[in-house]
């Protein structure tokens, strides 16, 4: 077992001969969206711009997101916010069918469940060996906005960092 002093000695070496190589137990990539990963599943529906079921029943509901609500079923000329529907296919393009990684949003035991049973998670779309952000890839684009309530600081800042990403006006509610 190494000791303090051995770390730091193994540190301060690697900074002075300016080493870039990991260390097999720093082999995880470093993503600021997301903790443990929770699941590792296939989405088999797509239920709005941010809730889908994976393949075994299980509905997800994104971390850290916000998107326009669908338009009440059965009701003609319903209003509701413009973006909706768009921001569930944009969704439905993004995992639909395809397989995800869902990474914990918060540290805890109950994997983040929400009072309705939900997951409540980052999710990741695996397209060709590459994990695709659904999050940044929806806020990116226009069908979602950050959320008020997200895991990290350094999640929010990558999230932000994007043009479209900037959050809801304050006291604007979407859900």
């Amino acid at each position: 077992m190494m000791g303090w002093w051995d770390g730091i000695f193994g540190a301060a070496v690697a900074a002075t001969c300016g080493c870039c190589c990991a260390l097999p137990q720093d082999a995880q990539p470093n993503i600021a969206c997301g903790g443990e990963t929770v699941a590792r599943a296939t989405v088999s529906r797509i239920i709005d711009g941010r809730t889908f079921v994976l393949g075994d029943g299980h509905e997800v509901r994104l971390a850290a997101i916000e998107v326009p609500p669908l338009p009440p079923p059965n009701v003609p000329n319903a209003q509701s916010a413009p973006g909706g529907t768009a921001s569930k296919g944009a969704l439905d393009a993004l995992v639909g069918c395809d397989e995800v990684v869902l990474r914990q949003a918060d540290p805890g035991p109950d994997h983040n469940l929400d009072r309705y049973g939900r997951i409540v998670a980052y999710a990741y779309a695996l397209r060709d060996g590459t994990e695709l952000f659904a999050q940044g890839e929806l806020i990116a684009s226009g069908f979602a906005r950050v959320a008020d309530r997200i895991g990290s600081k350094t999640c929010a800042a990558e999230l932000l960092a994007d043009p479209g990403g900037q959050a809801w006006p304050l006291g604007r509610s979407v859900l």
